[in-house]
């Protein structure tokens, strides 16, 4: 039988496994996804941000008011209900909004200082559940990416078992499956590169929620006692 080390090109054409736990290793080791990272240490595996996982804020942080009422019931308020979304819109800035609240004025049954609190209360909600949505989302995500890199793992370890066997019997199947395998794990380690990329991105967008409550916090606590 004709060698496969003796085909022109082939023995530069297949990939080297050596390369392949190291390249894994350096992954686990460098996107920050190694089972011992920060994530574990804030006791939940499948959170892969910096920051630590709050999956609530906390109001009191950040406002000085009067409580918030439980129900804010904003939506029954015309001009809060036109208030509310802008504020809470991070596309929107606050100072087109500040001309608005400073119309803002009392009713018959409620001061202008009490309808601040149920603005603010109505924009806090709003931003807190959106907030807990992405952090949901961001933890689902992230546990398919961690799924996906203990599948590279484990196709590693069946590619050394596959090496093993094609240099041992030096049979053109065993090489075919081995080197199918190894494009697998290029492929799937590219996909893993593209997620951490994408993990690193909506990982800003909880930290970027919080400031929009703190900037909307200062800017209505700026209208009370007006």
């Amino acid at each position: 039988m004709t060698s496969r080390h003796a085909i022109p090109g082939l023995a530069a054409r297949r990939p080297t496994l050596t390369l392949v736990p190291r390249l894994v290793l350096g992954l686990f080791l460098g996107l920050g996804l190694a089972p011992a990272g920060p994530a574990r240490a804030f006791g939940d595996e499948n959170w892969p941000c910096v920051q630590r996982k709050v999956e609530h804020m906390s109001w009191g942080q950040m406002w000085t008011g009067p409580a918030l009422p439980e129900t804010a019931a904003w939506r029954q308020d015309a001009q809060l209900a036109e208030l509310v979304p802008l504020l809470t819109a991070r596309g929107v800035s606050l100072d087109r909004i500040a001309p608005l609240l400073a119309g803002l004025e009392a009713t018959e049954t409620e001061t202008r200082d009490e309808r601040l609190t149920r603005l603010f209360a109505g924009a806090f909600q709003e931003i807190d559940t959106e907030r807990y949505r992405i952090i949901g989302g961001i933890s689902r995500f992230a546990e398919k990416h961690r799924g996906l890199s203990e599948q590279i793992d484990t196709k590693r370890e069946e590619a050394a078992r596959l090496l093993a066997v094609a240099e041992d019997t030096d049979a053109n199947d065993a090489w075919d499956a081995y080197e199918a395998l190894e494009d697998e794990i290029y492929w799937d380690t590219r996909i893993y590169q593209d997620r951490q990329r994408s993990i690193t991105y909506v990982c800003e967008s909880p930290v970027l929620l919080e400031k929009r409550a703190f900037a909307v916090a200062r800017l209505i606590l700026a209208e009370m006692g007006q």
